[in-house]
């Protein structure tokens, strides 16, 4: 599982880019803080809701191939939470 900034979401390349965060959760830092290690998924077989855009904070369930991640699950928590 991982949680971050989605940096670039390419449906059509089937990837999308993402700067993680840590677990260090506080009133000003709800999902955590940037780590500055960037991570990329294969997204080609995901599951999810709404296509994350830069800039949008996602949570990935993923498996790792090798030297690949791939994705399972993708939640877009910004939007999620912007339809409450």
């Amino acid at each position: 599982m991982s949680q971050g900034r989605c940096i670039q979401f390419d449906a059509g390349q089937g990837i999308m880019v993402v700067e993680e965060f840590d677990t260090n959760f506080t009133p000003e830092h709800r999902y955590g803080m940037a780590t500055g290690i960037i991570t990329t998924f294969d997204i080609s077989r995901a599951r999810m809701g709404m296509e994350p855009r830069p800039e949008d904070i996602v949570r990935t369930a993923y498996v790792v191939d090798g030297e690949k991640r791939i994705a399972v699950r993708v939640m877009n928590v910004t939007r999620q939470e912007g339809m409450r």
